[in-house]
């Protein structure tokens, strides 16, 4: 339901997996985006990693020999993120910044680690690592690069768009397929909104209202089965506003009395919309398991 936080490697990952599809149909833009993209990380990490082990990292995984497969590349990567963030912390706070060491770049494993990390995801397969890494080693070399910095930025921004565009038209036709599917089953309830639910246990306490805090268990999964979030998973229930959730909760959740166990099919508009978030894709359909526990005030 509330977004969770974001990580560093995040929005790399995102920015990653955007400038790469949209474009497999145009050579020339596609060639044109993965050398800007190659470009602009080299240049935010010009001091960060060690470029060689990046760039062994990148033609490693295209030929599919990674010394580390993607969980164990993320466990290092993310470490070394978090080791620099500290230290950059640190200096912030020093009354004498300059006069602490600066913070120690990556070492060869978590810099190798690192380009697993932001070119392992299956849509960079559709970007050319060759002309990638071009850009990346004209960039840190500093050569004479193809474009400007500036220009490369809008190369890469116009891919993200594209593909913003791209995989949302592409989720909102799965999800709508398969709320069109599932509102079939016997079992399934639709409200005016949209909305679907599935009385798993019937309880007899007394309903929530649209002002009302509840306490609820619950576990949230992508229509492929993924699990994105679970107060199960966590160990303890969690209290929140209705009126402080998405629409499908909001709605939901009045139709429920404490005891009960539903489970809702939540439609992208009563969800997180074209946006998604962190975990969520855009367009996409909701599963909540719930389990009203009780109304708290």
């Amino acid at each position: 339901m509330n977004k969770s936080p974001a990580r560093i490697v995040k929005p790399l990952i995102t920015l990653a997996l955007c400038a790469t599809l949209a474009f497999s149909a145009c050579s020339k833009e596609q060639h044109d985006v993965s050398y800007a993209f190659g470009m602009l990380i080299a240049n935010n990490f010009l001091d960060l990693i060690d470029h060689n082990a990046f760039i062994q990292g990148v033609e490693d995984l295209q030929k599919d020999t990674p010394r580390f497969n993607a969980e164990i590349a993320e466990e290092i990567a993310t470490a070394a993120i978090t080791r620099f963030q500290t230290e950059m912390m640190m200096r912030s706070f020093a009354e004498d910044p300059e006069a602490m060491a600066a913070p120690e770049p990556f070492d060869e494993d978590a810099s190798y680690a690192f380009a697993i990390l932001i070119t392992g995801d299956d849509f960079f397969a559709t970007m050319d690592s060759a002309t990638f890494t071009k850009g990346f080693r004209d960039m840190y070399e500093s050569l004479e690069t193809r474009f400007t910095l500036e220009v490369a930025q809008e190369k890469v921004n116009e891919a993200v768009v594209a593909f913003q565009e791209t995989i949302a038209a592409k989720y909102l036709a799965e999800g709508d397929a398969f709320l069109a599917e599932n509102a079939q089953r016997s079992e399934v309830t639709v409200t005016e909104s949209g909305l679907q639910y599935e009385v798993l246990v019937a309880g007899s306490g007394a309903r929530p209202d649209a002002a009302s805090t509840v306490r609820v268990h619950y576990e949230g999964t992508l229509t492929n089965d993924t699990v994105f979030d679970s107060s199960y998973a966590r160990g303890e229930p969690i209290e929140f506003p209705l009126d402080g959730v998405i629409p499908g909760w909001t709605e939901g959740l009045q139709l429920m009395s404490v005891g009960s166990t539903y489970k809702f099919f939540i439609p992208a508009d009563l969800a997180y919309g074209a946006g998604g978030n962190q975990s969520i894709p855009p367009n996409s359909v909701l599963i909540f398991t719930v389990e009203l526990l009780d109304i708290v005030e």
